[in-house]
C-alpha cells in the first residue's frame, strides 16, 4: 500500500499492512466496531503526522539506528526515511520485545 502525503511518500510494508488488519480484527473482536475503527483511524492519522514531521519519532535503544519508533496507543510504529519516502516496516504491540520482533521480520525479508 502506498499513499502520498504532502512531499513525503508513505510506504507501508506488506508486513505492517498485515499487522494493521490483525490489530483491527483483534480490536473488533474485543471491543467492537466503533472502537476498532477509532483505533485504526488513530494509527492512520499518526502515519500522516510522521510524513509531515518524520523526526518526531525517536531511536529505540534495542534496535538498529536506521529505524525510528513512534508509540501510538499500545503499538510501536517502526519506520525509516529515505529520500522523499517514509517507510513503515512494522507495527509492534508495546508488550512485545521490539528487538526480537524486528529481528524476526528482517530475517524473513532477507
Amino acid at each position: 500500500m502506498s499513499k502520498s502525503v504532502d512531499k513525503i511518500k508513505l510506504i507501508i510494508s506488506p508486513e505492517a499492512d498485515y499487522s494493521l488488519s490483525m490489530i483491527y480484527a483483534h480490536s473488533l473482536n474485543q471491543w467492537g466496531k466503533k472502537r476498532a475503527d477509532g483505533y485504526l483511524d488513530e494509527l492512520e492519522k499518526s502515519f500522516e503526522m510522521l510524513c509531515n514531521k518524520p523526526n518526531i519519532g525517536h531511536r529505540h535503544p534495542d534496535i538498529s539506528g536506521i529505524y525510528s519508533v513512534f508509540l501510538v496507543g499500545r503499538h510501536w510504529i517502526v519506520y525509516y526515511t529515505e529520500k522523499e519516502q517514509l517507510v513503515i516496516i512494522a507495527i509492534i504491540h508495546s508488550s512485545m520485545q521490539i528487538n526480537e520482533q524486528l529481528d524476526r521480520l528482517l530475517t524473513r525479508l532477507k
